[in-house]
């Protein structure tokens, strides 16, 4: 049903002979009361989004060019919710459900500068929106979208607001994080009891929290900004020292000043005595940067105070409205205190002031008041409050004294008990709800509120004929009304969704659920936009179907904002795989050379007999290993990107594990003129991936070594002397240390860009970092402790009881399989399929002592090589360039007759765990990376051919 078209003055007619589509039954209902309010009122309590009117108690003239600052306190404290739907409350959980009498103060009592500024907003423009979150259970958040619409008479009088709340977390992916340690400590500030003041170091006031604005009866910004010593004047007559002087003995002397007992403070007119502490405030530097003082009373002193924040929280609730009382009863004491505000509330003279017995007399008074009819639940209210010290919220009628009419009254009367759980105080207030209770009623009401709703309501027939809209769908879609009535939502239809969507959105609705989501809508110009939806049925008392309603808002800037954000995300991706993509082949391409370079110098060292020339061959050396550590750093965060580790735990000694890093650091730190100290405590057994925990150490010691120009390195590895303790490992240098933010910033998740050139520790903190991921995979941890300019420290911990052993030994397995295959008298031939021709000459060069060596530099010419020869074992490069790869040179070799039983070895720039996994599983035996180790690659051979020669 649409009401008469204010704009024309003309009445919409419905087109009687247009018959429904059959979607929906015909159902037809007999109420009790005119069918638009009926409906509104449905509507109103079973809609998915969360309704609440939040009225004043008479209406106000608020004009927004001359805003009165105390009729805006009068709006912020006495406009009220009077009227909520049940969804309201499941989106205000902070209210327990009870929302009537909620105003805007405690409303925003989270944030009460955010609060009146946010009500002010809604004052001058009628119109307010809010996104906020609520705690539903510890750690789960629901996100609300709350919009706040003015309500104004006919004569323009201000009468309240209405609000409407959708629950829109489905729409966040993602939630900034706020710093939460600053949030933790500001709150903890916030939260003492005690007054806390804090200055700068010219002293003046920087912050108070709200004890110190309470105690000195100041507010924020009459201390805010001022100096300090001409706001308080404090004499401690034991010290003889007042507020200026003790300030600067606690500067100078840099100890904490504490007050006597008998210190007294002056603040404007008014004295006390006070103790507590001054402390001064340094910088990281020690820099003097102001002092904190921290106040107590004495207890006879914290008495008085105490009482005066009782009554201050009694004027906070119940000052200026004039339409409410309030009364307390203390049990222990016997005590009853009254507000006259409650003897004005019902006309009855006050006579008896203080006297015990003048609560009797004003709840006979009260009660002769009470119309008949509502005696009865009053008394029951009463009765378990008596018996039961049971509180109560009860509405009632009573008949004004001086006027003879009905008035509607709500008394809410609160049991408060002791830490023991034994009842000690009882409350109670009433409120004046005759302005509500008269709106309420009229006609017009619901009507005005769905009106004046800031999102789009439409109402349909059981059959799915629209029968009423109000004004915001015209604003979404461009439709008047006169086009939409006795029309079917689907005159909003795109053309873009399928058929089943639709399907599926009736199916949900006629189930009795809601339908929420998004859908391509079309306006009256053609243009398709964003519609945001929530369909549900309205039911009658019998369960019967008898409307559907939609709330629709128009989100098509939201979601062009996704779609953008979407787009660049992809982007991000895309940047990000060729990244990867990139370093794999840098990697790749860059091993291959160096593969052979690093062989020939092996080769060249041992056989050059000369010291100078030997002395420089290492030093070049050194220079390949170091280009081989930064490729291997690179092989780590590949392998962190792809979650590629792969662990084999066993019972390792470190010491023993550690022994080879430790001999190949030590002789680049004495190359450097560096002293390398050691430490290691015997006997140290753990579980752990030896491979992986020498990695993590070398890093530490490659950092260590790079870092540090003079002076020494030390290595510790111990564990305190406590049965099943941890075992320790620690690398201090005396290098150029690190700064507190690079510290951060080599352990923080994402990459930060800094513009420092400050030659301390200047890194890009990669090996750190891949340290860092490896100590997660072994379940151990890391620390740094660093003085800029004098040392560092890295510690690593790790615990012997963290893993039990899998004692992965796949490739010894391996190995004794093919001792037994392998003739061992036979005179050995293996081939090398290599595209580089200096590695496989450096290959060769090494396992010419072992055995004949043929090469080829593809896998075509490798294939007919094979079928001419029988080789015992063939060694293969993966990527051979054109032609054949590896993997299908090898597949191809082992399918010719007497293949099937020789090793089959992957010599190859890939690097990743997960490019290992895959090649053995094409396959391959074994699996070695460039630039090979060629003294133990030839060890490894060795053992495979002569096993009777091996060296062990």
């Amino acid at each position: 049903m649409y009401m008469e078209n204010s704009k024309n003055n003309r009445a919409t007619v419905l087109n009687a002979g247009k018959q429904a589509d059959g979607i929906l039954p015909r159902i037809s209902t007999v109420h009790t009361e005119p069918y638009a309010n009926y409906i509104l009122r449905l509507l109103f309590e079973a809609s998915p989004d969360g309704f609440f009117a939040m009225m004043l108690n008479q209406p106000v003239d608020w004009n927004p060019r001359q805003p009165d600052e105390v009729l805006f306190n009068h709006i912020y404290k006495t406009q009220q919710i009077t009227l909520h739907n049940k969804r309201s409350i499941d989106l205000n959980p902070g209210f327990k459900a009870n929302l009537l009498g909620v105003s805007p103060e405690r409303y925003f009592s989270y944030d009460t500068e955010s609060g009146k500024s946010a009500w002010k907003k809604l004052l001058n423009s009628g119109w307010l929106h809010m996104e906020t979150s609520e705690e539903i259970s510890p750690g789960m958040f629901i996100w609300i979208e709350t919009e706040f619409v003015n309500l104004y008479d006919n004569s323009g009088k201000l009468l309240g607001c209405f609000a409407t709340q959708r629950d829109y977390s489905h729409r966040y992916s993602e939630i900034d994080s706020l710093n939460k340690s600053n949030s933790d400590l500001s709150s903890a500030i916030s939260a003492i009891g005690d007054p806390l003041i804090m200055t700068d170091a010219n002293g003046v006031v920087t912050y108070l929290n709200y004890s110190a604005e309470v105690t000195l009866d100041l507010n924020y910004d009459q201390l805010i900004n001022k100096r300090i010593t001409e706001i308080l004047q404090v004499d401690d007559p034991e010290t003889g020292l007042n507020l200026k002087s003790i300030l600067e003995q606690v500067k100078s002397g840099g100890l904490n000043y504490r007050f006597s007992n008998k210190s007294h403070l002056k603040f404007g007119i008014k004295e006390t005595n006070i103790t507590g502490v001054v402390s001064a405030v340094k910088n990281e530097e020690g820099t003097h940067i102001g002092w904190m003082l921290l106040l107590r009373y004495p207890g006879e002193v914290l008495t008085e105070v105490v009482e005066d924040k009782i009554n201050l929280a009694r004027m906070k609730r119940h000052h200026g409205n004039i339409e409410s009382g309030y009364w307390e009863i203390d049990l222990n004491e016997g005590k009853v205190w009254i507000g006259d505000d409650m003897f004005r509330l019902f006309g009855i003279r006050r006579v008896m002031k203080d006297d015990p017995e003048e609560l009797k007399y004003l709840q006979t008074k009260m009660n002769e008041m009470i119309v008949s009819e509502d005696r009865a639940k009053v008394e029951q209210a009463a009765g378990d409050l008596i018996n039961k010290f049971q509180g109560y919220s009860l509405d009632y009628r009573i008949i004004d004294q001086e006027t003879k009419r009905i008035r509607y009254m709500r008394s809410v009367v609160e049991v408060h008990k002791d830490a023991s759980g034994n009842p000690s105080m009882i409350s109670g207030s009433a409120l004046d709800l005759t302005w509500y209770y008269d709106e309420v009623t009229k006609l017009s009401f619901f009507k005005e509120l769905v009106e004046a709703a800031p999102v789009g309501i439409l109402i349909t027939d059981p059959s799915g004929i629209i029968t009423f809209i109000n004004k915001k769908i015209t604003e979404i879609t461009g439709f008047e009304p006169a086009e939409l009535i006795g029309n079917k939502p689907s005159i909003f239809k795109s053309g873009v969704l399928p058929p089943q969507f639709y399907e599926n959105l009736w199916r949900v609705v006629l189930s009795g659920e809601v339908w929420q989501g998004d859908i391509i809508n079309r306006k009256k110009d053609g243009s398709h936009y964003w519609d945001s939806a929530s369909i549900a049925g309205i039911k009658d008392k019998t369960g019967d179907i008898v409307s559907l309603s939609a709330f629709k808002t128009d989100v098509t800037r939201r979601k062009k904002l996704e779609s953008e954000v979407k787009k660049q995300r992809d982007q991000l991706d895309q940047l990000h795989k060729e990244k990867v993509m990139l370093l794999e082949n840098l990697s790749h391409e860059i091993r291959n050379p160096l593969n052979g370079i690093s062989g020939f110098l092996d080769l060249l060292i041992s056989e050059v007999t000369d010291y100078n020339q030997r002395k420089l061959l290492k030093s070049i050396k050194h220079s390949s290993e170091r280009i081989r550590n930064r490729l291997d750093a690179v092989t780590d965060i590949l392998n962190i990107e792809k979650d590629s580790w792969q662990i084999n735990l066993k019972t390792s000694d470190i010491s023993n594990v550690l022994s080879e890093v430790l001999a190949y650091y030590r002789e680049m730190a004495e190359e450097k003129g560096l002293r390398f100290d050691t430490y290691i405590q015997e006997n140290l057994k753990v579980v752990t991936d030896p491979q992986l925990i020498s990695k993590a150490v070398g890093n530490l010691l490659d950092n260590a070594v790079k870092f540090t120009t003079e002076g020494s390195i030390r290595v510790e590895i111990l564990s305190p002397p406590v049965e099943g303790g941890e075992i320790i490992i620690k690398v201090t240098d005396t290098g150029s240390g690190i700064k507190k933010e690079s510290i951060d910033a080599i352990f923080r998740e994402t990459p930060v860009i800094s513009s420092d050139i400050s030659p301390i520790r200047s890194g890009n903190g990669f090996g750190l970092k891949v340290t860092k991921e490896i100590l997660k995979k072994l379940g151990g941890t890391i620390k740094i402790e660093s003085v800029p300019g004098k040392r560092t420290s890295f510690t690593i911990i790790l615990n012997p009881a963290q893993f039990s052993e899998q004692n992965i030994e796949e490739d010894d397995d391996k190995i004794k399989h093919f001792q037994k295959i392998i003739a061992p008298d036979k005179l050995h031939e293996i081939l090398i399929v290599e595209d580089s021709r200096i590695n496989s000459d450096v290959i060769a060069l090494y396992l010419r002592r072992i055995c004949t060596v043929d090469s080829a530099k593809n896998g075509e010419i490798a294939i007919k090589m094979a079928k001419e020869k029988n080789y015992s074992m063939v060694i293969l490069d993966i990527n051979l360039g054109e032609g054949l790869s590896g993997v299908e040179t090898m597949k191809k070799i082992r399918s010719f007759p007497g293949y099937e039983l020789i090793p089959f070895i992957a010599v190859t720039g890939y690097t990743l765990n997960s490019d290992k996994k895959a090649i053995l599983e094409e396959g391959f035996d074994f699996f070695y990376t460039k630039p090979l180790d060629i003294s133990k690659f030839t060890d490894f051979i060795k053992d495979l051919l002569l096993p009777e020669n091996a060296e062990h």
